[in-house]
């Protein structure tokens, strides 16, 4: 639970970095990013959105390839 608690602050601080810097969307992307949603402050857990790609889209993206956008998730 501690660990939780942790790691839901550090997630919530990232968000209002990015968020202070105009972010337009913020996800949560991995394994910990959906356990961890309720341990969130509720003012961050309003800003989530779900992610538009995989994580394979998202290796792709940062190695400077490209995406066709009619392959996006629902």
């Amino acid at each position: 639970m501690r660990n939780r608690r942790r790691g839901a602050k550090a997630i919530a601080a990232l968000a209002n970095a990015l968020d202070a810097l105009g972010a337009e969307r913020i996800a949560l992307v991995g394994g910990f990013g959906e356990p961890l949603r309720p341990y969130l402050p509720p003012d961050v857990a309003k800003r989530l959105v779900r992610p538009r790609r995989d994580a394979v889209d998202g290796a792709i993206l940062l190695a400077g390839g490209a995406l066709d956008d009619a392959e996006r998730l629902p």
